[in-house]
Order: C-alpha cells, then sequence, then structure tokens
C-alpha cells in the first residue's frame, strides 16, 4: 500500500535525500505493459539495523506539529546512539486521512511522540533500486519499467500475504517498507520471483540456537 502525498526525507549522514514522486502502477510482473515495456528485477537492500515506526498523528494534526516533534526527537535519538536508519518521511493526504510520520523505534523512545498519536511498528526499510534500468533510453521508459518493476515487486508480496506500503526516494526507485515479521517471508518470495534481497544476516530468518547440552538431556 503506498503512503502518498507530501514526502519530505531527511537522513543522520552527511549525505540529504530529496524525495521523488511514486511511480503510477503498472501491470504485474511477467506482464508486458502496454508501452511493451517488461518488468525487471529489483535489487533491495535493508537499511540499517534499527526498525522503523509509523507514527500517525491525530485526526487535524498539522505537518507543523510532526516536523517540530521531529526536529527534537530524531537529534535526541542520535546523541543516544539510535536513529542509524538513515530515514525519516512525513507524509499527509486524504489516502491516509492524517499526518503520519515514519521514524526509527529510538525516536520514539527518546521523546514521545505528539499527544493522541498511534504508533505502528515495527518495520523495515528496503531500498529498491534497478541497476539494469540505469542505461535505458529515454526517461519516460525508465520511468514505465520502474513502474512496471515496483508493481511486480507488490503483486509477488501480496501473494505471499505480506504486509508492505511505498515511500519515494530520489537515488533509488523507492523505498520498500515490510513488517519486521514478515520479512523472512518476504525475502524467500522476492527472490523467488527473481530480486535480490540483502544483507541476508538482516534479510533472512536467524538460524535456531544450538543447545549444547541437548545430547545429555535427551540421554
Amino acid at each position: 500500500d503506498a503512503m502518498p502525498a507530501r514526502v519530505v526525507s531527511e537522513t543522520g549522514g552527511p549525505r540529504q535525500r530529496t524525495p521523488a514522486p511514486v511511480a503510477p502502477v503498472a501491470p504485474p510482473a511477467g506482464i508486458a505493459s502496454a508501452a511493451g515495456t517488461n518488468v525487471v528485477p529489483l535489487r533491495l537492500h535493508a537499511m540499517g539495523s534499527e526498525s522503523l515506526a509509523v507514527v500517525s498523528l491525530l485526526a487535524g494534526g498539522t505537518a507543523a506539529e510532526a516536523l517540530d516533534w521531529l526536529a527534537t526527537a530524531l537529534p535526541a535519538a542520535r546523541s543516544e546512539g539510535g536513529a542509524n536508519v538513515g530515514i525519516a518521511a512525513l507524509c499527509s493526504g486524504s489516502a491516509i486521512g492524517n499526518t503520519a510520520v515514519v521514524v526509527p523505534e529510538s525516536a520514539l523512545r527518546a521523546v514521545p511522540p505528539p499527544k493522541g498519536s498511534t504508533s505502528d511498528l515495527p518495520w523495515v526499510a528496503l531500498e529498491a533500486s534497478a541497476p539494469s534500468l540505469h542505461s535505458a533510453a529515454g526517461s519516460l521508459k525508465l520511468a514505465i519499467s520502474v513502474a512496471a518493476s515496483l508493481s511486480a515487486a507488490g503483486a509477488v508480496l501480496n501473494a505471499a500475504s505480506v504486509r508492505w506500503r511505498t515511500l519515494p526516494a530520489a537515488e533509488s526507485c523507492a523505498i520498500i517498507m515490510v513488517r519486521e515479521e514478515d520479512l523472512p517471508m518476504a525475502t524467500v518470495a522476492l527472490t523467488r520471483a527473481g530480486h535480490a534481497v540483502s544483507p541476508p544476516g538482516r534479510v533472512c530468518a536467524q538460524a535456531p540456537t544450538e543447545d549444547q547440552a541437548a545430547p545429555q538431556k535427551n540421554a
């Protein structure tokens, strides 16, 4: 589910990102679009080791109120060693009905969100790119190919009953947010569909811890 409307992104590192519009919806994976553009594999990389939270302000909350909270919460979280995901986004519009911000979980611990707001967590951000499209001829063809590829990935996630949403990004196709508990399932589904998801230590299910005393317990 896309989070449309006005988006402001801000990173914790030295490089700042300017948001770009989300591409329009296109056909599912493996099906050529009307313009004859086929979907291509995406490269999806989990951003940082910290999970994200979607904080929705009380109905009537303003973007200015959200920005004021971000300006306080993010520096406070960084001073405590958190907010290392490198993303905070501000969204507002009729599609979600109110103002919402996407922040690292540590921001919630550092400074409580505005009164009356609700928090939906945890989410993981996957930065999507399509390396094979960098040499595509013409910006329109590139935009159509990117739209088709993102739509294909969304169709794969829907088929696997994975909860997800998207955010725009300037230096990649988009940012796909996946519920953290659904991440291993999303990784399997996307990989089977031909997409690359990394790093393994972040996106794959953790191996169970071996009980060294198991032989004695079972004797």
